[in-house]
């Protein structure tokens, strides 16, 4: 070996003596020794065979004999090199290793051999000598077979080298375990080793005891079953019967879970595991909600909003159900996405048949609709205009819809009855007849839910608004008669304090609602609706003074007045409202006489006012007054007067004897609370279409920004002057009534005209400039929630749609008109909504939720408040109540920032980041191929291949079951990527920001960035994933539902046998995902009466054949199940898994911002967060069957993904390179490489995982990569860019190639060999 020399074009160039190696070199050597011979076999199956390949035996005299038995196994001239190349490389090492003779740097390597880190999981907790025991013989099992192999292949292995490993490794990797077993004894995670062994030994087929109670019998694990529920700990504070402890007991030491104000709970956090690994979770809004604090009523509510159960909690470990069995807002919302879902396949099959003339099914394939592809592409070619090309007829079916509220349509010379929809075309009338079913099915479930302005659902928030009120009253005047009050009081004292000001605004807020009703319907003239509009123009206007107000006095930066001093100054001015209020409904009962609904609304105010003066109290008892004697003359005086007719005079006394009332005591306001409610007892809504009263079918109307500032003053004149000149209102109502005096001269008559058509004009741009802004908010019919009325669902201009329609104004759509973009938009806000209202009994913008569960946290952190002061942790529960906040904006689909929503800049970078994932993203199939291994990781080998896809491969019966249930599992909406384009956001952040068509870049820029839109839409159904998605979801699903239904079927015939312990495991995954077992009983039941199908060993699920006997939350339970397991194993991120930073927020509270901008670093990271949840977390929980196959596999798939994505240059790569690439394309390492990647570049390699094995990234060193790495794959685009434009060394054919990796689906990998192909071409390359 001494006098051999190796070819230079091998591309090693051997070190020499004097080139002494670094110590960490030393470490990576040893490593190598080991693994250099496993990549490099790994990397032979790449060289293709050649059959003309011929060993020339004289070219063996080149090399050393030892080297002869591998070179003879060559089968082509690449690998033949390859050969050569890894002898001489192991030569190499060894010589290198021989200058230091560094022991310390062989007992690091074997410290970080990957080897010694396998049983580490199940030596958690068990002590020394325990953990040692169990790892010692793994290891030298594992070393061993190492060795045996790798004594094959590396011909420099010696016998002794073999000893010296497997002893080494036995001792290092023993100390090692022993030592984290030691460490960890006394952490409570003793249960988390024990986890995984017994994963592990399920996985191999061994006994397991993974519950309790579970004894041997007759071959099979016998275990008692019990039938227990989640126990919580605390209460709500909203509990009348409840006293409160004013008296904080003597902290013990220990949090204490059943005292209501002292203590934490922690079941409802996150089960602990390794080295506390599942805080890493906290970067995300959910986590932590669930773990900042020790309240189960927070973390539970929390849970409920936005859980995808894909960690698990300590009540759920121990035994309980998953969020109560009832689901979150997140999962239960797959019924309003299958809707939408369903309405858009609609739409396509439809036009299909409608363009074909055809009348069957048209063909899909993996979900894809390329039979409406085909007659896309055939009408292009064609030049085809006879029928309606696919945009068209979208915007048709909207107009068929509209034209139904027309009362005075005709169709060929005959009138229509209102209400019908009908077409000329059958396929047309078919869609909108189809789209209106689905929207009144939603609009049922809203007034069902409660989110309309109907009289029921008014009444039941102001129930519920008095209860909550009345609760935190009495609580604030029991804290309030403490004299020495502690910090822990103070602060529930004060929480009290902002929560009355806020439900009291909110109240009134809701009255004023219900007044103006009653004063559009009941004509109440126009003195009472220009108060009432007086009115609620103050409360929207108060609304930022009184926030202000609570955070400062709840930050203890307000020291001039009390909050609640502001509530006797809110009851004050109210109760002037109310007396203006009587003063001109007086005046319209003198006049002309009061409806019923008027009637009942001057009395109830007179009542209140009575009532609130203390003459009488709510029951109509006598108490004693709180008035003075001159006070209640006046009051009875009035009484006398109330339902006599009157003169002008005694108008007049009436409206002295107002004046001349003073104002109430402080402690009146109980009454006052009680009394508000009476407003809404009479009957102020209009019947009809909820939302929108003047339609006969609801759509969304979605304002076209663009068309109205194109049309600004012909819209304005032309459509809303006539609009309010027909239905005038409060101040313009007056001004438009008002008749000139008997003698006014001709130029007063003109100048009164002149004043009332000033007066439409300013309203009208209000109202226009109104709907301009709603639309950068997306505040569509207040799906939002926003301003006075964001308590109700509804629509401010009661105009229907169709007068909006070019066809009926004559100048545009000043409505967006495309019926998949108006119900997409539905369904997507709408169904959240229905969902929040059910989860939290009528609270949709969840803010009753949010006060009860920063109260229960408050209630629960008395030594932390007493101990780290008042102002420490209200700042830390502001930081608590931003991220409910966030939460919610996230459920609801709401815009933080909703002014610079549609600015230019968010435009600009959405476009950006759009460009950068269809330059980028052409070939993350490849970068998926992982997804199959996970569903090993979570079933085991076992059932993956012995139970399932065995099943599917040999019987067409069983394909053709699973066929039909993988459609009826459509219902989780989980496999619809293809229809809904969803599967983008595996990989990406939502752009819900940067909405476009507003003209802020001008007209050519909204056609540019529509263009860019419609190619982003597309995309991921041209590389594949969408489909990609849909098949893997769809497997899971079947394998989802045979565990449910498998599962119900063995408990209800469980008397037998005894349970084996594959059931047992499937009942503990069960409970994870929600399901008792009462639930599993239940659903087998309704399978089986629907006639439910089993193959050999497969139930398959028929969900939609379930009968209406069926409790609709049984159905709703086995849906949510099965789409949080399709969620959890074919890794899909949700709301559970995203920090503010993936919705483009920074900053917390009045500092808070939201921008694209901020989404640039992460852009591309969306799965790597989702995978630290649902694998890592998930795994070290213990609640996968496959624990090593599935990561085995995984990491087999990553391999292959490494190289299928560019296998000429994965032949370049060292062995360090395509093991850290291998890796991390297995995903079993998250977001931990990305991070590490960062830094090598960052560094320029001075730190990161690479360094330490000795390589180098190869993106390090280049400025341009340094610079652009922390904005992300818009960034490093920009910084390419900008050196094509000014790096003068880079060559033509380098520009040519950096501009076509700019380019949108450049990177197809199916189509990139084209690209490449037109470069060579163009710039005449070979």
């Amino acid at each position: 070996m001494a006098d051999f020399k190796p070819n230079p074009l091998w591309g090693f160039s051997p070190q020499t003596p004097e080139d002494s190696p670094t110590w960490w070199g030393d470490v990576s050597d040893n490593l190598s020794l080991v693994y250099a011979p496993l990549a490099n076999k790994i990397g032979n199956f790449a060289f293709p065979k050649d059959e003309n390949y011929v060993l020339n035996t004289e070219e063996l005299d080149k090399y050393p004999a030892y080297m002869w038995e591998d070179l003879f196994d060559a089968e082509s001239e690449a690998e033949f090199a390859n050969i050569v190349q890894m002898n001489t490389e192991m030569s190499e090492v060894r010589k290198r290793l021989s200058i230091n003779n560094s022991v310390t740097s062989m007992l690091m390597a074997g410290l970080l051999d990957p080897i010694n880190l396998v049983p580490i999981p199940g030596a958690i907790g068990m002590g020394f000598i325990r953990a040692g025991r169990r790892a010692v013989p793994a290891i030298a099992g594992l070393t061993g077979v190492q060795e045996t192999w790798r004594a094959h292949r590396d011909p420099t292995h010696t016998g002794l080298e073999a000893v010296g490993a497997i002893a080494g490794s036995a001792f290092f990797g023993g100390l090692l375990t022993g030592t984290i077993g030691h460490l960890t004894r006394g952490m409570n995670v003793g249960k988390i080793g024990n986890d995984f062994e017994q994963a592990v030994r399920f996985e191999e087929g061994k006994s397991s005891t993974y519950a309790k109670g579970r004894k041997r019998k007759n071959g099979y694990e016998q275990i008692d079953i019990p039938d227990r529920e989640l126990n919580l700990k605390g209460k709500s504070p909203l509990d009348f019967n409840e006293k409160i402890n004013l008296k904080r007991p003597k902290s013990t030491g220990k949090p204490s879970p059943k005292s209501r104000v002292e203590g934490s709970d922690a079941g409802e956090s996150i089960a602990p595991v390794f080295m506390s690994y599942e805080k890493t979770a906290n970067t995300g809004i959910l986590p932590r909600l669930m773990t900042r604090f020790g309240s189960p009523i927070a973390s539970r509510n929390a849970q409920k909003l936005m859980s995808d159960m894909g960690v698990i909690t300590r009540n759920v470990k121990e035994g309980g159900v998953a969020i109560e069995g009832k689901g979150s807002v997140l999962l239960n919302d797959s019924q309003w996405i299958f809707a939408r879902a369903s309405i858009v396949k609609k739409i396509q099959d439809d036009w299909t048949k409608y363009k074909s003339g055809r009348t069957t099914e048209p063909a899909r394939l993996a979900g894809m609709p390329i039979a409406k592809w085909a007659q896309q592409i055939n009408q292009f070619a064609t030049r085809d205009t006879s029928k309606y090309d696919f945009e068209t007829y979208s915007r048709e079916v909207f107009r068929t819809i509209a034209r139904a509220s027309n009362k005075t349509r005709t169709v060929n010379k005959q009138s229509v009855d209102y209400g019908k929809i009908i077409h000329e075309s059958p396929d047309i009338e078919a869609s909108a007849n189809f789209i209106a079913k689905e929207l009144k099915k939603a609009g049922d479930a809203g007034e069902e839910a409660g989110i309309f302005r109907t009289e029921d659902g008014i009444k039941k928030s102001f129930e519920d608004d008095v209860k909550e009120y009345t609760t935190y009253y009495m609580e604030y005047l029991k804290f309030n008669k403490i004299k020495n009050p502690t910090p822990h009081q103070t602060v529930l004292k004060k929480l009290n304090e902002r929560f009355i000001v806020k439900l009291l605004n909110d109240m009134e807020e809701k009255e004023i609602f219900v007044m103006r009703l009653m004063g559009k319907k009941e004509d109440a003239g126009t003195k009472v609706e220009e108060i009432l509009e007086t009115i609620a123009k103050r409360k929207e206007q108060n609304v930022k003074k009184y926030n202000d107000l609570i955070n400062q006095e709840i930050m203890q930066t307000n020291k001039k007045k009390k909050l609640i001093g502001e509530i006797e100054d809110h009851i004050k001015q109210s109760l002037q409202d109310q007396k203006d209020l009587l003063s001109a409904l007086d005046n319209t009962y003198h006049t002309r006489g009061l409806t019923k609904d008027q009637l009942q609304l001057r009395n109830t105010i007179i009542k209140r006012l009575f009532e609130v003066y203390g003459l009488q109290d709510v029951k109509a008892k006598p108490v004693k007054a709180k008035g003075t004697e001159k006070q209640e003359a006046l009051l009875k005086d009035l009484n006398d007067q109330i339902n006599r007719p009157r003169s002008s005079s005694a108008q007049n006394y009436m409206d002295d004897l107002l004046k001349k009332i003073d104002q109430p005591a402080t402690e009146s306001q109980e009454r006052y609370i009680a009394n508000l409610q009476k407003t809404i007892e009479g009957k102020h809504f209009s019947k009809g279409n909820l939302m929108a009263p003047n339609e006969a079918h609801y759509l969304t109307r979605i304002w076209n920004e663009g068309a109205i500032r194109d049309n600004y003053d012909n819209f304005v004149k032309m459509i809303m002057i006539p609009y309010l000149e027909k239905s005038p209102s409060g101040k313009l109502r007056r001004i438009l009534e008002t008749k000139p005096e008997p003698n006014a001269t001709k130029q007063e008559i003109e100048d009164l005209d002149i004043v009332k058509e000033q007066a439409l004009k300013d309203k009208a741009q209000e109202i226009t400039n109104k709907l301009i802004n709603e639309s950068g908010d997306m505040n569509f019919d207040n799906m939002n929630g926003k301003g006075q009325a964001r308590f109700f669902m509804k629509r401010d201009l009661d105009m229907p749609n169709y007068h909006l329609l070019k066809e009926h104004n004559g100048m545009a759509d000043f409505i967006e008109t495309d019926i998949r973009a108006v119900t997409s938009t539905y369904f997507t806000k709408f169904g959240p909504a229905i969902e929040m209202a059910k989860m939290f009994k009528g609270d949709r913008l969840g803010e009753r939720m949010i006060r009860e569960s920063i109260y229960d946290v408050a209630l629960r952190s008395g030594d932390e408040i007493n101990n780290k002061g008042v102002k420490a942790f209200t700042n830390k529960l502001m930081k608590h109540e931003d991220d409910f906040n966030i939460a919610i904006d996230a459920t609801l689909g709401r815009i933080g920032n909703p002014a610079s929503n549609g600015s230019a800049s968010n435009q600009l970078v959405k476009v950006g980041m759009q460009l950068a994932q269809m330059a980028m993203m052409g070939k993350v199939v490849i970068a998926s191929l992982a997804d199959p291994a996970k569903i090993v990781l979570s079933r085991g080998m076992r059932d993956t291949f012995g139970r399932y896809f065995k099943s599917w491969a040999v019987d067409l019966d069983e394909r053709g079951m699973a066929k039909a249930a993988k459609v009826d599992l459509e219902v989780t909406s989980e496999a619809m990527n293809v229809i809904l384009n969803t599967a983008r956001y595996r990989i990406m952040q939502a752009d819900s920001m940067g909405n476009y068509g507003n003209r802020k870049l001008g007209k050519l820029g909204d056609k540019a960035t529509g263009v860019v839109d419609e190619l982003a839409t597309g995309f991921y159904n041209m590389n594949l994933l969408n489909s990609w998605t849909d098949t893997f979801k769809g497997w899971v699903g079947i394998m989802s539902a045979d565990r449910i239904l498998r599962s119900g079927a063995r408990l209800a015939n469980k008397k037998s046998r005894p349970m084996t312990k594959d059931e047992t495991f499937d009942l503990d995954i069960l409970r994870q995902y929600g399901l008792s077992q009462e639930d599993l009983i239940v659903m087998h039941k309704a399978w089986k009466k629907a006639g439910g199908k089993r193959g050999k060993e497969i139930y398959y699920s028929n969900v939609q054949d379930w009968g209406d006997d069926v409790d609709p939350d049984i159905v709703r339970k086995y849906i949510t199940a099965i789409r949080a397991d399709q969620i959890n194993t074919i890794i899909t991120p949700t709301n559970a898994d995203k920090s503010a930073l993936a919705h483009g927020i920074v900053g917390r509270g009045a500092q808070r911002r939201q921008h694209n901008l901020f989404k640039m670093p992460i852009q591309f990271m969306s799965w790597s967060f989702a995978a630290n949840n649902k694998i890592i977390i998930s795994s070290l929980q213990g609640r996968n069957k496959g624990q090593m196959s599935g990561m085995v596999a995984m990491v087999a798939l990553g391999f292959m993904s490494d190289y299928l994505r560019n296998p000429s240059y994965w032949k370049q790569k060292d062995w360090q390179e395509k093991v850290v690439k291998g890796v991390e394309y297995s995903g079993l390492t998250a977001y931990w490489l990305d991070i590490s990647n960062t830094i090598e570049i960052m560094s320029d390699n001075k730190f990161g995982i690479r360094p330490m094995l000795g390589s180098e990234n190869p993106f390090a060193g280049d400025l341009g990569d340094t610079v652009s790495e922390p904005f992300g794959p818009l960034g490093s685009m920009g910084a390419d860019v900008v050196r094509m434009l000014t790096d003068s060394t880079l060559t033509d054919n380098r520009r040519a190639s950096m501009l076509r990796r700019l380019m949108p689906y450049n990177n197809l990998f199916y189509a990139d060999w084209l690209f490449k192909s037109a470069q060579r071409n163009i710039m005449g390359v070979n």
